[in-house]
């Protein structure tokens, strides 16, 4: 931390504890026989332009799951301030 690099490690901590919650949730939605989620996002000066445009709608839970685009889910995004509620 000395150095400066500790805000570094606590950002990556916190990007992946919430990529695998949202990664976890989606995954037993989807056990549960779901098969949506709606994208949320806070309203603050901070969310990106093109999370905005995700606002209150409706993704399939498995298209997201195997995506590799970096905001394919709620959360996975560095920074991300997303979140995924379940959408039936």
């Amino acid at each position: 931390y000395e150095d400066g690099v500790g805000w570094k490690f606590q950002r990556a901590f916190r990007t992946s504890t919430r990529q695998a919650n949202t990664i976890l949730k989606l995954k037993k939605w989807q056990e549960m026989g779901f098969q949506e989620y709606e994208w949320i996002t806070r309203d603050v000066d901070k969310v990106r332009p093109k999370h905005k445009m995700k606002n209150h709608r409706v993704f399939n839970i498995e298209e997201s799951l195997m995506s590799n685009e970096m905001d394919a889910f709620p959360g996975k995004d560095f920074n991300c301030r997303c979140d995924a509620i379940l959408y039936s």
